[in-house]
């Protein structure tokens, strides 16, 4: 594939690696409130999100092939497509920045395993703890 159509097929590639990159941003950066939070959003913003989205390009490809180069940027109004470009500019720096925290944690879990072995971590029960500052 990548011989035969050459600069195009780079293209495709590197908009499915950004695929798989934004898919993970959004459970490293969702993970951090546990398995409710990534459910709920998921079920109601991200996959109503993403099949409008989904289906409005398959239309309009199906209404105009020519527009098969850019099918996002092919649904929004001329006046709006700046706008959108720095949209869509921001919403892949902020998932960088949720990658890198998610990277950030499973390395300090994994140094705090590797480290930390010979260690045993006690946790009080909730009622037995004191406040830090209260007065007597």
């Amino acid at each position: 594939m990548f011989a035969a159509n050459k600069l195009h097929s780079i293209v495709v590639f590197g908009s499915v690696v950004l695929c798989i990159t934004g898919c993970e941003a959004l459970y490293a950066d969702l993970g951090h409130f546990g398995k409710k939070a990534i459910r709920v959003s998921w079920g109601c913003l991200v996959f109503p999100a993403l099949l409008c989205n989904y289906f409005g390009q398959g239309a309009l490809l199906l209404g105009h092939p020519e527009s098969a180069f850019h099918p996002f940027y092919g649904l929004v109004p001329k006046p709006l497509l700046y706008p959108m470009v720095i949209l869509a500019t921001t919403a892949s720096v902020i998932a960088s920045q949720a990658l890198i925290s998610g990277l950030f944690s499973l390395l300090n879990r994994q140094l705090i395993s590797v480290f930390a072995r010979g260690f045993e971590l006690c946790i009080p029960p909730r009622k037995s703890r004191v406040k830090s500052m209260s007065r007597p």
